[in-house]
């Protein structure tokens, strides 16, 4: 079955899941749709010109067989859907083959992190917080993405995010002598935010909560904890120090921090986070390249043309 990386200049006819719609207007007037397509694994854009969603046979959320013209535009190629159909029965085609999910079983991932909440986090408060949230907000966990897009953006990849980010900081606590509770803490609760920020739908869409759009997963993560830790009786400053990692964790306010890392913990969940987001972009962009390429600039990695080394 013909993917997302191998479509070619000239005519492409593809299955693919229909994430999104969207009805738009040219500088001529005229009504266009707009669509963004996945394999499982890629994402695509393409436009249908001269139509409406009202004379439209397909939905968002569906598989459907896929006849697209690519172009060279600004020197990539560009796509225009000529037609489009629902796929049926007759087809083959599951829809769970399009779904992209995190590379790991999310209840797996899921153990692990109950895992080290209950072996790593040796203070029984801090201990007691994670695992409360993590029960009580178990099914969300499972499903949810963590970003709309460009890291992180799959089915139960929230889950992927936060189990490698505490896998890092249960190894490098004891190199630079830090509070070990704290930062594997504060590594499994600093998104915990986006469980109110973002609504991830069966297919893998992910949107923003009107709640997410007004204030954001820093300052729902920080207001989720404090009414936890009010809850089961925390210490205050223990509250306070893991707050303070959620406010702080996009380490600049350029990059929306509500606050600066004010303690090695909360910088240390900081580097952590981006460098897991860097990382997983950085993969991501390698992996549509053949051995010895580059990919064009990639402009959330400051520009920078990822090689993928020929050995």
């Amino acid at each position: 079955m013909l993917k997302i990386k191998n479509l070619s200049e000239g005519t492409n006819y593809i299955y693919l899941l229909v994430k999104e719609i969207n009805e738009r207007t040219s500088k001529n007037g005229k009504t266009y749709l707009s669509f963004s397509f996945t394999d499982g694994s890629d994402v695509i854009s393409a436009n249908m010109w001269d139509k409406t969603a009202a004379k439209l046979s397909v939905k968002a959320g569906s598989v459907a067989a896929i006849t697209m013209f690519g172009a060279p535009y600004n020197g990539r190629l560009s796509y225009t859907v000529t037609e489009i159909r629902e796929v049926n029965e007759a087809d083959g085609v599951s829809i769970s083959s399009f779904i992209k999910t995190s590379p790991v079983d999310p209840a797996k991932l899921y153990a692990r992190c109950m895992e080290y909440i209950e072996k790593e986090i040796e203070d029984s408060e801090l201990s007691l917080l994670c695992r409360t949230i993590y029960e009580d907000n178990k099914e969300q966990l499972l499903h949810s993405s963590a970003a709309k897009a460009v890291h992180h953006y799959a089915v139960g990849e929230l889950l992927w995010h936060v189990t490698r980010m505490a896998a890092t900081a249960i190894q490098i606590s004891g190199i630079y002598a830090l509070n070990k509770s704290v930062v594997v803490a504060g590594v499994l609760l600093h998104d915990i935010g986006k469980l109110k920020e973002l609504c991830t739908d069966p297919v893998g869409n992910t949107t923003y909560t009107e709640d997410g759009s007004l204030f954001g997963h820093l300052m729902l993560g920080a207001e989720m904890i404090q009414s936890y830790g009010e809850k089961l009786g925390i210490s205050g400053e223990k509250i306070k120090l893991i707050r303070h990692i959620i406010v702080s964790h996009h380490g600049t306010r350029e990059f929306g921090a509500i606050a600066l890392p004010a303690t090695a913990e909360a910088y240390a969940v900081h580097a952590i986070d981006l460098l897991d987001s860097r990382v997983y972009i950085y993969n991501a962009e390698a992996e549509k390249l053949a051995p010895g390429a580059l990919s064009d600039r990639v402009g959330v990695l400051d520009g920078v043309n990822v090689w993928k080394p020929d050995f």
